[in-house]
């Protein structure tokens, strides 16, 4: 089970890695050489699309969590067929709803980047279907190309235009959708039973697919409340505010957001992999993710103070980022945990309705505190202070939740972990670059003193996994 979970995790974090090398150069070259408008209108077509997944109802879910522990040869793919052509027609259909009522009440770059998101709606859930079944079955090797593929074309792109002296946000966007149409066409190419043959009767596919959306519904509305927690956020400076300042905190998440990249790898890997696993193993193996996350994030956390450096440098005019890029920091950090630690849990001992009422409690924080602070002060940096609030409460009340589940955990190391974060917090408001510098990395090596034993365990523990 070590070897398999490692060659996996080595496919998955090759691409990632290299998803993480495209997204840095996209994080650097975008905002640098597009103008602060333009960045924006991409910035909204890269946003809401990644809200296109949540049109699928839950379906891809419900796979996801019913045949987690199959191979290819053991999917019910006439079902699943019958089901996925179904589901596209009808995606195709709302597709074309949105966008008669997109041209009503929309115009000029709002419209064009909306246009895109909406012909994303059924080529993304698409996708998504077939990649999580490449995904439930081990299939990483394919997983991996197809992950990588689209993006690195349109990184290429962005190079080539930007010698040519051409570069605009609509040629990249439009880079971004044939792209993720020349994906689709691969997978469908490579996993044709999915789509193509012989289907069930109209009735009997819509059976199976409620069957799976009845599944997966209580998870997508789950991660649909976790994905809020960020994009209500950036939803609110959208409407509030003006593009240039959408664009300036799209820049402070994208910037971030790089290194939460950097660990997707492990959570695409862990569910399926932990499926395969003795459940009585799980307190064990909660207990050693929770320490590897907890580890990742505090140091993470440090290349704040590089970052910092960079932008001052090579973004001159996003510089009124740096105030409040302390707290894009802490809230990567809060996602660390609940991408690989609960939302995997939660997942493996399938309690999305704890996890769905989880996400919808933290949603209400945000609504609420965001309600109270933005009316006494429309800055930005608000709404990003209250997203981190809302997210911190998330990671620690669910993983506190699982820990008494599993009946794993210790809450000195709880009280550590807070404690560093409001010392990296407080300290990075209150006093100088210089000043903060030195009591953060004086606070990491005491916080690692003093979880030196359980980070001890977690080497080990790593060294005999690659040996």
């Amino acid at each position: 089970m070590a070897s398999s979970i490692l060659k996996n995790f080595t496919w998955v974090f090759g691409a990632q890695f290299l998803v993480l090398i495209i997204s840095i150069v996209r994080a650097i070259i975008l905002p640098k050489y597009l103008s602060i408008d333009g960045f924006g209108y991409w910035e909204i077509y890269w946003f809401y699309s990644s809200y296109a997944g949540v049109f699928c109802f839950g379906y891809n879910d419900g796979i996801y969590l019913k045949y987690g522990e199959c191979n290819y040869s053991q999917l019910p793919r006439l079902e699943i067929r019958s089901a996925n052509r179904l589901l596209l027609g009808m995606l195709s259909l709302v597709s074309a709803i949105g966008f008669l009522v997109l041209f009503l009440n929309f115009h000029s770059d709002e419209a064009f980047s909306f246009s895109f998101v909406l012909l994303n709606i059924p080529v993304v859930c698409c996708t998504g279907i077939l990649i999580y079944t490449l995904q439930i079955t081990n299939q990483f090797k394919k997983y991996s190309f197809y992950s990588t593929i689209d993006k690195l074309l349109v990184v290429i792109l962005i190079v080539c235009l930007i010698f040519l002296d051409d570069l605009h946000y609509k040629y990249i966007v439009i880079a971004d959708f044939v792209g993720r149409l020349l994906v689709i066409g691969m997978i469908i190419f490579q996993a044709q039973d999915l789509v193509f043959g012989k289907v069930l009767a109209m009735k009997d596919s819509f059976r199976f697919l409620w069957e799976n959306v009845s599944v997966g519904i209580k998870l997508i509305i789950a991660n649909l409340m976790g994905m809020l927690l960020i994009g209500t956020g950036k939803m609110i400076v959208q409407i509030f505010g003006d593009i240039s300042e959408f664009a300036i905190y799209s820049f402070g998440i994208s910037i971030t957001g790089l290194i939460l990249t950097a660990v997707t790898a492990i959570s695409l890997v862990l569910y399926p992999s932990l499926k395969r696993i003795p459940s009585e193993r799980y307190p064990t193996l909660f207990i050693q993710i929770n320490s590897f996350t907890r580890l990742f994030g505090v140091s993470a956390i440090l290349l704040y103070f590089p970052c910092v450096i960079f932008i001052e440098w090579f973004y001159p005019k996003y510089i009124s980022i740096i105030p409040f890029l302390n707290i894009f920091f802490l809230i990567v950090y809060t996602n660390i945990k609940i991408s690989v630690l609960t939302n995997t849990f939660f997942n493996v001992l399938r309690r999305e309705k704890d996890m769905l009422k989880a996400n919808i409690l933290c949603v209400l924080i945000f609504a609420t505190i965001s309600f109270i602070g933005f009316s006494i002060d429309q800055a930005i940096w608000i709404i990003a202070f209250c997203t981190f609030v809302a997210l911190a409460f998330r990671a620690f009340y669910s993983e506190s939740f699982l820990s008494a589940k599993l009946k794993s955990g210790d809450r000195k190391y709880l009280i550590s972990e807070i404690a560093y974060l409001l010392i990296f917090l407080a300290s990075t408001a209150a006093f100088s670059f210089a000043t903060s510098l030195a009591i953060v990395i004086v606070s990491y090596i005491i916080w690692n003193c003093f979880n030196f034993s359980i980070n001890r365990q977690l080497a080990v523990r790593f060294k005999s996994l690659i040996g």
